[in-house]
């Protein structure tokens, strides 16, 4: 006997208190090996199976589509890990996978349901945490491949929220590339209809405000990748179009600004320069005119004057 089990009911349904080393196994098609049940549904710590050790629960699925540990809950969540150690970099739940094949992945989260609630997630991450440094969900690949990947076949393959007041829905940084379009599609789209928009007028003066921006060659610092770029100076852009650039708390440093809400200012500035030219344009061509009848005046009079000296 490799151990003398005590054996006794908790809020476990089964408890080891001196077990060494416990095995089950079994060939049964549907059977289970291990299988621990709890009926109370009232306390979060009533607990069918729990594992504790350099590893808490470990397991393994055999099958060419079976799972190393399923979890299935009547509440919401059929598999929960925690990591209490907090200068710890270890994870509450880890998934690895050493498939070479194409779709494998180390952990996977389905959805079932074919009309699943809104904002409803096959994987969700959630971060408690209030600094700026943290993310509910992330993403890292060692080769050329992708950190996060996402599919959809209507919907949005990818979406990013954020409800703070300078908050951001989607932050992307990289050495060539921060955001890289490769598909067939509208590389960028924002919202806009004439049936969402009201007040609407010309942007005023857009070509005296244009002047007073200029367009600039720089280094970044070491900070933002340190490498030559072009664009603007946003606190100078920031005094001119205030709603486009994003400051610090302190209000005067900015962190950033919308380019594309340069462009209506451009296209009214190039519609005030073309009114400039056509009216330029007209009031030439007016002159032009006013010189042609003076000169075929003076050439009645040169023409008359030649006739009446002949005359003579």
């Amino acid at each position: 006997m490799k151990a003398l089990l005590l054996i006794f009911i908790t809020s476990f349904s089964i408890y080891s208190s001196n077990a060494q080393h416990t095995e089950s196994t079994t060939d049964d098609v549907g059977k289970t090996a291990i299988f621990g049940e709890n009926t109370d549904a009232t306390s979060t710590a009533s607990i069918g199976v729990a594992g504790r050790g350099y590893t808490g629960v470990f397991g393994i699925g055999l099958g060419a589509s079976g799972a190393g540990v399923i979890g299935q809950s009547a509440g919401p969540i059929g598999v929960f890990g925690e990591q209490t150690m907090a200068n710890s970099l270890n994870p509450g739940v880890l998934g690895v996978t050493n498939s070479n094949r194409i779709g494998a992945s180390g952990v996977r989260g389905e959805i079932t349901n074919t009309s699943p609630g809104s904002l409803s997630a096959g994987v969700r991450g959630i971060n408690q945490g209030t600094g700026g440094v943290g993310s509910g969900v992330y993403g890292s690949h060692a080769g050329s491949g992708y950190g996060v990947y996402g599919t959809a076949v209507d919907g949005s393959g990818v979406i990013g929220l954020s409800f703070g007041s300078s908050g951001v829905g989607v932050t992307g940084g990289g050495t060539a590339f921060d955001f890289y379009a490769s598909g067939a599609g509208t590389d960028y789209g924002s919202a806009s209809s004439r049936r969402w928009k009201k007040n609407v007028i010309n942007i005023p003066d857009a070509l005296t405000k244009v002047a007073q921006l200029r367009g600039v060659l720089f280094d970044w610092d070491e900070a933002h990748g340190g490498k030559p770029g072009m664009g603007f100076i946003a606190e100078e852009v920031g005094a001119v179009f205030p709603d486009i650039v994003q400051y610090e708390e302190n209000g005067v440093d900015a962190i950033g600004l919308d380019y594309s809400k340069i462009t209506p200012v451009l296209v009214e500035a190039i519609n005030g320069m073309r009114e400039e030219y056509l009216r330029l344009i007209e009031e030439q061509n007016r002159l032009i005119a006013q010189q042609k009848e003076m000169i075929t005046e003076l050439h009645v009079k040169l023409q008359k004057s030649k006739y009446e000296a002949a005359g003579k």
